[in-house]
């Protein structure tokens, strides 16, 4: 069931992804979408950045 997510993206996009997607993949990405609005499931920017250190160095080792 398509839910403002999904028609927001239908109306922002040239639809090619919406149109690619079979029905399990439109679900999953409304489902990721609605996990988003849910603070406790977010991660702070230092947690990203501590879990993705190896790859925020400059130069990369």
């Amino acid at each position: 069931m398509p839910g403002f997510f999904y028609f927001r993206l239908m109306k922002k996009s040239n639809k090619e992804l919406i149109v690619s997607l079979d029905e399990e993949q439109k679900v999953e990405l409304l489902l990721a979408f609605e996990e988003n609005l849910n603070e406790d499931n977010l991660l702070t920017h230092e947690e990203v950045k501590t879990q993705h250190k190896r790859w925020l160095e400059y130069p990369l080792k």
